[in-house]
Formats: C-alpha cells, structure tokens, sequence
C-alpha cells in the first residue's frame, strides 16, 4: 500500500474498494455520515452508505442524457458538482446540459400499521392489514406455511 500523509505525518490515505468507477469528480456527505460521489464518465451519482454498501442512485452508464426520473432512470451529461442538505436533497451540476439538477434519498417505507398473525381453518378467508408510507411504489409480499408468495401492489 503506498502511504501518502499531510506536512504533519499524520493522515493515511488508502484506495477505497469501490468497483466501476471511471471519472470521480466530486463529493458530499450527508448528515448521517453517508458518502454521495459523481463520476464523469458514467455520468452517474452514487452512494456509499455509513455501513460501506455502494449503490447507483442517479443515471446509468456512458449514455449522457437529461432525462428526470426515479433512479437509474434520470440520466446526467457530464455531472461535475454535488451538495447535500440537511433534508438529504442532493444538488447536482449536470455541466453537460448547464443545469442545476435536485433530487431527494428516499428512505425505507414507513409502516404504521403492521398486520397480525391469523390462523385460518381451511376454506376460509382472512383479511390483513398494512398500512405504509414512501416516496416510492410499494411492494408486498405475503407468505404461507413458510413458503413465499408472489409479489402483490
């Protein structure tokens, strides 16, 4: 490992073990200790989370473009700046299309209303209720003597 250290011999540098990156340009962090980068040439945002999960959270690919979207569906043209603010909002410079591009982080779902245990006599039916909240489309899955179910909306 090469060691790189300020005037004072007192900070290490080492590579991060991030896969696929090109072109980093910029970085931020959030309140929450989670890293946000660009990179360039994939014209893309990413995240590194506090836990050290990588995920791609805006654009996709060398396909410059400036289209909004949810995720990967929004794509950048040469991404060169990014902030964060309190609220988790991401501020993007998307240079390529001499725009200033916002998006939000959308956390987990919020349950408030979580459903019960039943147990059904056979032939009969059963009503479970679930009650959540989230910026994106939510999925179900329902599960039965142990053995998952398809995906319900």
């Amino acid at each position: 490992m090469l060691r790189i250290t300020d005037l004072q011999n007192n900070c290490e540098w080492r590579r991060l073990p991030f896969a696929g990156i090109q072109d980093p340009t910029a970085l931020a962090v959030d309140n929450v200790g989670n890293l946000f980068f660009l990179d360039n040439d994939y014209a893309n945002v990413r995240e590194v989370t506090a836990q050290g999960n990588v995920v791609t959270i805006g654009g996709v690919g060398i396909h410059p473009a400036s289209d909004d979207g949810l995720g990967t569906a929004a794509h950048f043209n040469g991404p060169m700046g990014i902030a964060v603010d309190a609220a988790r909002k991401i501020y993007i410079a998307d240079t390529g299309n001499h725009a200033i591009r916002v998006g939000e982080v959308a956390g987990p779902p919020i349950i408030t209303t979580q459903p019960q245990n039943v147990t059904v006599v056979t032939g009969s039916s059963a009503q479970l209720t679930v009650r959540a909240a989230s910026p994106l489309p939510l999925t179900y899955q329902l599960k039965f003597s142990s053995r998952l179910t398809t995906n319900i909306r």
